[in-house]
């Protein structure tokens, strides 16, 4: 039972598709919940489940007032171009 509530970084490398080394970075970071255990990390489980849906949570409520349109930003139209197309030469008839 013990070993299901602690992940090593290999297991949480295959879990979230990514690198080992991305892993244990994001732990030194503190991104990830980790305990560095002699020359190994080692992740609570449960730790870990938290923290991603905070992270999950804090993604999508920003992803939930951006916006693209600068129209939408600013509440001004686009500046239009002042310059004029160039003029093309005109072709022979044939």
């Amino acid at each position: 039972m013990l070993e299901h509530d602690i992940l090593t970084p290999q297991e949480i490398a295959k879990i979230l598709l990514c690198d080992e080394k991305t892993v244990e970075e994001a732990a030194r970071k503190g991104t990830l919940p980790g305990v560095k255990f002699g020359r190994g990390w080692v992740f609570p489980k449960a730790a870990l489940l938290e923290a991603l849906n905070s992270q999950a949570k804090e993604e999508a409520e920003s992803r939930k007032y951006r916006t693209t349109s600068p129209l939408a930003i600013t509440g001004k139209q686009p500046k239009q171009s002042k310059r004029n197309p160039p003029a093309l030469p005109e072709l022979p008839l044939t």
